[in-house]
């Protein structure tokens, strides 16, 4: 049977556990945000530049392609 002293150890043991599994938990959803978010940001970006060529195009038309 195990005594009171390794009870208590174990219990603060499973404790500092649960602690540090949600501490790493919290981490990988910032990060997963935060890529995320950064993903978004570029997908604007990019489809900023295509509208902007787009633009260009429609505007400059030439009778040759090689211009």
């Amino acid at each position: 049977m195990i005594d009171r002293n390794e009870f208590a150890q174990e219990l603060m043991l499973r404790e500092t556990i649960r602690k540090a599994i949600g501490i790493v938990r919290q981490r990988r959803q910032k990060n997963v945000l935060g890529e995320q978010q950064g993903e978004k940001m570029l997908r604007d970006v990019i489809r900023s530049l295509i509208n902007e060529t787009s633009a260009v195009a429609s505007v400059a038309k030439h009778d040759s392609t090689g211009i």
